[in-house]
């Protein structure tokens, strides 16, 4: 079998296919053309990669403490005046006294925490609180009250109700002062902790980077 060029054709056997050069040329363009739109076509249906998350931004101390002390004062003149109007209000006095409850834990809670030590100790006082209305309804806790038989004085009842204030008291003032703090422990985490993008060939993400 030979093979020999004439007139621009290439002759391979007797009674085999001629095929022209230009014709060798179109083919073999139009198959370069199709092997790269069928790359183009694969890259393309590639799921792309989400573009990183914007990085967080810092808190304020300066907020922590106003959510804190704000928001309390507000709920103690709501609760105040509910008294005033409507001492058996039903529906504004618990409210109220939900809010000068959680007021004080606003500021941590826009630190991102929670669950916090004052909060922890005023619901610790709800227990003292509970027992000593239950005892004023009964009787009041002055000795001196008239009109009122087998009322005497109720020292123990007393003792509750201080001992309720003061753990509101003093879970108030933990919340209200530690609240910058949890703002800059905050921050501090915020800051130890980088976000970085990560891109592949076929693939992308984000990586943390964190500084010990």
């Amino acid at each position: 079998m030979a093979a020999a060029v004439n007139a621009g054709l290439f002759w391979i056997a007797p009674g085999a296919p001629r095929v022209t050069l230009a014709a060798m040329r179109s083919i073999v363009t139009m198959a370069l053309v199709l092997a790269i739109a069928g790359n183009a076509a694969a890259q393309s249906a590639e799921p792309h990669a989400a573009p990183p998350p914007p990085p967080e931004e810092e808190l304020s101390e300066t907020m922590a403490l106003g959510l804190s002390v704000g928001p309390t004062v507000v709920a103690w003149v709501a609760l105040i005046a509910t008294l005033e109007v409507d001492d058996d209000n039903r529906v504004a006095i618990p409210l109220a006294g939900l809010g000068i409850m959680a007021a004080p834990s606003f500021g941590h809670w826009y630190a991102g925490s929670p669950w916090t030590r004052g909060l922890a100790v005023r619901t610790a006082a709800l227990l003292p609180f509970g027992i000593a209305l239950s005892r004023a309804r009964n009787c009041p806790f002055h000795a001196d009250v008239v009109g009122i038989e087998g009322c005497g004085p109720d020292r123990l009842g007393e003792g509750l109700a201080i001992a309720a204030i003061a753990l509101y008291a003093a879970g108030t003032l933990d919340d209200i002062i530690t609240a910058p703090a949890a703002v800059r422990r905050h921050n501090e985490r915020l800051n130890s902790v980088a976000v970085v993008p990560m891109v592949r060939r076929n693939a992308g993400g984000v990586m943390l980077a964190a500084q010990f």
